[in-house]
């Protein structure tokens, strides 16, 4: 697969060869229908396989779908969709709850899928056909939280490998997954599952409990419930022993961190000067550059240690992260599905469903580095070395890059909730089959820290009034300070809600050649809301390592959005049939657009299907790209190869953490694409399909 960035056109393209052996289920290909009597065909039920509003006997499509079924999650040992997603390979650089190093993004404990690496908001992820409402906090991404799907209700996951707007509209250019539940399940099923590593850490405990009554034939209902607890403890380096293998700082220590524990001093160019005028040496070396450590090299490993080619450099320390950091967070998800289904009569069903998900995270990222200055009176080694009689901006002020090890590691919690009630009809009217249905959904993410984070104002003045030692222990009192400046605070709440009210009717027009002409048509209205409330004491902007959005406001955003599609069915031949739709989209504020599409099949002979597609993709931007205030942040620690290039490679002056910043953009309009796709089927036995295909996207 390869990607091309070209005059703001993104092309994707890609080639894949996929086989599968399963039992009573196919992985990575259709299954294809044994040959049957023209009498059988229409004893078997129709189905409606995704990618299609029709149903039909078959499920091979022009369209390729990958389907996971429950035998097979079970056998795998799979516990969220997440997990199940990773064996789609298709499903490519997505968001994870489970990266903690870089802690302090603003979606943390989000996962989410990416079909083809084009994109989160790219990939539309449905539950039993329908939407749910987008991960709340804003964020440079959108999509479905995974954790918000209750994995042990699956029935199966149909995945849709090809661009879809032509149906589902917006953010389906990169294909469609959707997550099937059970529908029709009678009795009671206990289960679980107890994981667990040689080294420690990491480990996974699950309970899932099923339980149905009624069954839809005989008694005229169906009523089911889903619960499913979890818990996976958290991973720390220190507890794999190939991690001190990996040397790291020997091979990484250009994106080490030069805020230590003691103190790195940074030095301005006069200060530097006027010390090397004087001949001031540490440990008996004379100095070269501007960030200096009067504990070189000693540095008080393990964590900060003496690298002279880390971001330290020679005269400075360098803090090592992978010392004791957590590699994957302890996490807590609960889930629970109920699905109830009575017949009316007539061919007539109605149906509720209700799902609630509650997925919470705990982070922990190293102790809080701190830009913090003091007067180099208090430095004994620096006293009468005149620094205050400089022309600097502030005379005899020393600049510090400190790890704040007294306040401990810097952790928060990330609880993501998720509440969906769906309520329906299905049936045939007037020979069209039909399913209407009202959904509201609602996804909740509140963002808190609960340590290591400290006021950064008084921290300041601890430091500067020497209560705080930069450079070792701290007195009583300034570790009663420190702990008295603790936060322990809700930072972030975002509630993302979606309301939506879909209908499609579909039915058999008349016979042709190779089967039945088939037309669908449906419809859909829906309501957006989001809002971000950040806390007044994020708006203060007085917490050190957690900046405040720019504006210091809440965003409270709405928008409507209307949709018509249809789509005819044409089995022209009897080897050959064509699959036609087309939708219209319009969203409040942004406009409207078309997205045709048209895919062809052919069987040459039984278990062999060729199929080809193409159409145009469409994708609406998010509201958080159309209205986030400005994000400010900062990266790792990065060098700066142009200005590394003139400092010799001197990454303690050229390599630090920059600040960023994340912009939306009102006037921006939809991304439109261009895609098709060419792909081969075959039965290789009773148990084995080969499927390959190639795909393009533009």
């Amino acid at each position: 697969m390869k990607t091309n960035l070209k005059a703001g056109a993104r092309a994707v393209r890609g080639l894949l060869l996929t086989g599968a052996w399963t039992l009573g289920s196919t992985l990575a290909a259709p299954a294809f229908a044994q040959d049957v009597t023209a009498t059988e065909a229409r004893d078997m039920p129709r189905v409606e396989v995704t990618g299609s509003a029709i149903r039909r006997v078959e499920s091979e499509t022009a369209l390729p779908v990958q389907v996971i079924s429950r035998d097979e999650i079970e056998k795998t040992g799979i516990t969220t969709a997440a997990e199940l997603l990773g064996r789609v390979s298709a499903n490519v650089n997505g968001l994870t709850d489970g990266a903690s190093i870089n802690v302090g993004g603003d979606q943390r404990g989000f996962n989410s899928a990416n079909l083809r690496g084009i994109g989160t908001s790219s990939t539309l992820v449905l539950l039993n056909g329908r939407r749910m409402a987008n991960f709340a906090s804003p964020g440079d991404d959108s999509g479905v939280d995974l954790n918000n799907i209750p994995a042990a209700a699956l029935e199966r996951v149909e995945v849709l490998l090809d661009g879809a707007s032509a149906l589902y509209g917006t953010d389906a250019i990169g294909g469609v997954i959707n997550f099937i539940t059970r529908k029709d399940y009678q009795g009671l099923e206990i289960g679980g599952y107890v994981g667990k590593t040689d080294e420690g850490g990491a480990g996974k405990r699950t309970l899932s409990i099923s339980a149905g009554t009624g069954a839809l034939d005989a008694d005229g209902y169906n009523v089911f419930a889903v619960a499913d607890f979890q818990r996976t403890n958290a991973l720390n380096t220190s507890q794999r022993s190939f991690i001190p293998n990996l040397r790291v700082e020997e091979r990484l220590g250009h994106l080490l961190s030069g805020y230590t524990s003691p103190a790195n001093i940074r030095l301005t160019s006069l200060q530097r000067d006027r010390l090397q005028e004087l001949g001031f040496t540490i440990n008996g070396q004379p100095i070269t550059n501007r960030l200096i450590n009067l504990s070189v090299p000693d540095c008080d490993p393990p964590a900060n240690v003496y690298l002279p080619a880390g971001t330290g450099g020679v005269d400075a320390c360098t803090y090592n992260y992978m010392g004791d950091t957590e590699l994957y967070p302890k996490s807590e998800k609960a889930s629970l599905l109920s699905r109830g289904v009575v017949k009316l009569g007539g061919g007539h069903q109605a149906y509720a469903e209700v799902a609630l998900s509650r997925a919470k995270t705990w982070y922990t990222g190293s102790a809080a580095r701190v830009t913090g200055y003091i007067d180099y009176s208090r430095v004994p080694q620096l006293a009468g070395t005149g620094l205050d009689e400089l022309d600097d901006d502030y005379p005899g002020e020393l600049e510090l890059r400190m790890r704040l090890n007294e306040a401990g590691q810097r952790t928060s919690e990330l609880t993501s909730e998720g509440v969906r009630f769906v309520l329906g009809a299905t049936g045939t009217l007037g020979g069209w089959d039909y399913d209407a249905a009202f959904n509201h959904s609602v996804n909740t993410v509140k963002d808190k820290d609960t340590h290591g984070y400290v006021l950064y104002n008084e921290l300041l003045e601890g430091i500067y009034d020497g209560r705080i030692n930069p450079f070792g222990p701290s007195s009583a009192e300034g570790r009663a300070l420190i702990d008295s400046i603790q936060v322990n605070d809700v930072v972030r709440r975002a509630r993302g809600t979606l309301d939506s009210v879909d209908f499609k009717f579909s039915r058999a027009l008349s016979k042709m050649d190779g089967g039945d002409l088939a037309v669908a048509v449906g419809g859909e209205a829906r309501r957006e809301r989001n809002r971000f409330t950040p806390s007044e004491l994020l708006l203060s902007d007085n917490i050190n390592n957690d900046a405040a959005p720019e504006g210091g406001r809440a965003t409270s955003d709405s928008r409507k959005v209307a949709a018509l599609y249809g789509e005819v069915l044409l089995p022209f031949a009897k080897q050959w049939e064509a699959q036609l739709s087309a939708r219209y989209d319009h969203y409040e504020q942004v406009g409207g657009a078309a997205s045709p599409k048209i895919g062809l099949s052919y069987r040459p002979q039984a278990g062999v299907l060729l199929r080809a597609s193409a159409g145009r993709g469409f994708r609406a931007p998010t509201m958080t790209e159309l209205h986030r205030p400005t994000v400010y942040s900062a990266t790792a620690t990065l060098p700066d190869p142009v200005y590394c290039a003139t400092v010799d490679n001197n990454y303690s002056d050229c390599a630090d953490n920059w600040d960023t910043r994340r912009y939306s953009n009102e006037n921006l309009k939809p991304e439109r694409s261009r895609q098709f796709s060419l792909g081969a089927v075959a039965a290789l036995g009773s148990h084995v399909n080969a499927s390959l295909d190639y795909w393009n996207i533009k």
